[in-house]
């Protein structure tokens, strides 16, 4: 606009100096405002500069104390995790010294034990020396006994001792201290988280069985001698003479794998998937050709029922006074190995539970099965707790001498001659008696048993016995102590 007002005086007609002056002070006048405005803009450039200015140093600042407050945040967290380290460390330290004052006293109880026990050898030999003394002609003449009653049975035990060897399952006993207080805990722990201790009703009677019992499958339990489906026979003959009600009977349970694991070690379990296996203890070869999982259902599931039943008679026979299983009693499998038709030791894992569960301090096995009871004798060898006494043939199956030591009285019988008794001779356990079984009146029997009266033991000269009336010569028992 002042540009415009300047030419138009310019176009006025006027004198050259009055122009000359109005064009001056146009242009003084254009060039002061455009100073001014040139002014106020980099004043204002100015202003925003050092607005910008500010801003970024605010913005450095606060990025400078965030950094600050990290790194005061990471040093704190690093001096916490040094605190949480060496407190670990005290306390490992700590654990470390506890457990050493528990080996150490460990230790000291062990030398403590191993003295006293030595001072009871010491005394035990003071005591049995004189009678050593007295014994030991009495010895000597049976010597001679005793190397002839070995060697009739000796091709048999050749056999046992290798077929043993080839089962692979059997090895030294561990006598780490260390590793057997272990096992007991684990065994302890396990009996406690069973199931199979439960309270019974008083209106039962301490009977116990289970239609599970009875082995029955497309008729090959037809194939070994053991009948295994008399176990419903026996409970229909009691209800249908009405000696028992059927309600009144005990419902047994089955024994899961933590229960068998008290005795059974793993590895044995763990064969038991093999049909093969379970075949060659039940003694049934066509069964390995069976799918494993049916084995399980219709053979091995049975063998467990009957396991828990004997558990829980163990149980109820403290409680009242008496008690019968009506199947169990696998005497021929013992922690690590299985046979003759018995797949699980019951008998071994009732008297664990005993132990721990009823306040048992001493348990006493009778076995009158016409077979020696080797498994259980092995499972109790050297176990002070358990006596045992064993009645059997020892022409037949096992033949297990080694199991035969643990043994604390042995009644060895073989063939015996003379007329059967009306009934047969077919004896439980599966197999029949060699020679007729039962005995007439007029029957012999060879006999012989360990004698502990001299302090050691010792095999008791065979000796032949006449029998004066029915069944005599088998019941006859005697031997001075």
């Amino acid at each position: 606009m002042l540009l415009n007002t300047s030419c138009r005086k310019l176009l006025n007609p006027q004198p050259a100096t009055q122009m000359l002056s109005t064009f001056l002070g146009c242009a003084i006048d254009f060039a002061s405002k455009f100073a001014l405005t040139g002014s106020r803009r980099d004043l204002d450039g100015t202003d925003s500069r050092r607005d910008r200015g500010k801003r970024q140093e605010e913005k450095e600042g606060e990025e400078e104390e965030k950094e600050e407050r990290e790194e005061e945040e990471d040093e704190e967290k690093e001096e916490g995790e040094k605190e949480e380290e060496e407190e670990d460390e005290e306390e490992d330290e700590e654990k470390e010294e506890g457990e050493k004052e528990e080996e150490e006293e460990e230790e000291e109880e062990e030398e403590k034990e191993e003295g006293e026990e030595e001072e009871e050898e010491e005394e035990s030999l003071k005591v049995r020396k004189p009678a050593t003394r007295r014994g030991k002609k009495r010895r000597e003449g049976r010597a001679s006994a005793y190397v002839s009653f070995l060697r009739l049975g000796a091709s048999r035990r050749e056999s046992a001792e290798m077929s043993n060897n080839r089962a692979g399952e059997q090895g030294p006993r561990d006598d780490n201290p260390i590793e057997e207080e272990e096992e007991r805990v684990r065994r302890k722990a396990r009996i406690e988280a069973s199931k199979l201790y439960f309270d019974v009703p008083a209106s039962k009677e301490p009977v116990l069985y289970s239609p599970v019992y009875d082995i029955v499958f497309l008729g090959l339990e037809k194939l070994h001698p053991f009948d295994s489906t008399k176990y419903g026979r026996v409970c229909r003959f009691l209800v249908e003479g009405k000696y028992l009600h059927k309600d009144q009977v005990v419902e047994a349970k089955e024994a899961q794998r933590e229960d068998l694991l008290v005795v059974h070690t793993e590895k044995y379990l763990k064969s038991l998937e093999w049909s093969a296996k379970v075949a060659a203890i039940t003694e049934l070869p066509p069964i390995a050709l069976l799918p494993n999982f049916v084995l399980q259902r219709v053979l091995l599931r049975p063998f467990r029922v009957q396991t828990g039943g004997t558990i829980l008679a163990a149980k109820l026979a403290l409680e009242r006074g008496w008690a019968i299983n009506l199947g169990g009693g696998f005497h021929h499998c013992c922690g690590y190995s299985g046979g003759g038709f018995c797949v699980y030791a019951d008998i071994s894992l009732s008297i664990h539970f005993a132990f721990e569960k009823l306040n048992i301090e001493r348990v006493m096995i009778i076995d009158l099965d016409a077979h020696q009871g080797n498994g259980h004798e092995r499972d109790f060898d050297g176990d002070d707790r358990v006596y045992i006494f064993d009645m059997y043939n020892w022409q037949i199956y096992p033949h297990d001498l080694e199991a035969a030591r643990a043994i604390s009285r042995a009644v060895r019988l073989r063939e015996g001659g003379g007329r059967r008794e009306e009934g047969g001779g077919k004896m439980e356990g599966g197999g029949k008696m060699e020679g007729g079984g039962k005995m007439g009146g007029g029957g012999r029997v060879w006999k012989s048993w360990q004698e502990e009266g001299d302090g050691e033991g010792g095999m008791r000269e065979a000796m032949e016995m006449e029998a004066g009336g029915r069944r005599q010569g088998m019941a006859e028992y005697g031997g001075r102590r």
